[in-house]
């Protein structure tokens, strides 16, 4: 809750509010001595907490053509009557 409310209930990557995480900024694998140190803890929402946790095990980010596909795939997802609405402008 402490690191909610410092990180003013937003994504700090992003600053979405949606589907927020409390992510150890140095992994517990590494630092269990850390574990529970706010310093050590920011928030991130889900996306944001999986990109960088792909990274921290060794994956390597994904190319900006695939970023902007998975993002206009998740946006879609959230706002299919919007997208429904430009699909039928363009035509």
């Amino acid at each position: 809750m402490q690191a909610l409310e410092r990180d003013g209930w937003a994504c700090v990557q992003c600053g979405t509010h949606k589907r927020l995480e409390c992510d150890h900024i140095q992994p517990v694998r590494t630092h269990p001595e850390l574990a529970y140190t706010l310093t050590n803890l920011q928030i991130l929402c889900g996306a944001c907490h999986t990109r960088k946790t792909r990274i921290e095990v060794g994956h390597k980010p994904l190319t900006p053509k695939r970023q902007q596909w998975r993002d206009l795939l998740r946006d879609m997802q959230r706002n299919p009557v919007e997208h429904e609405r430009k699909l039928n402008a363009d035509i």
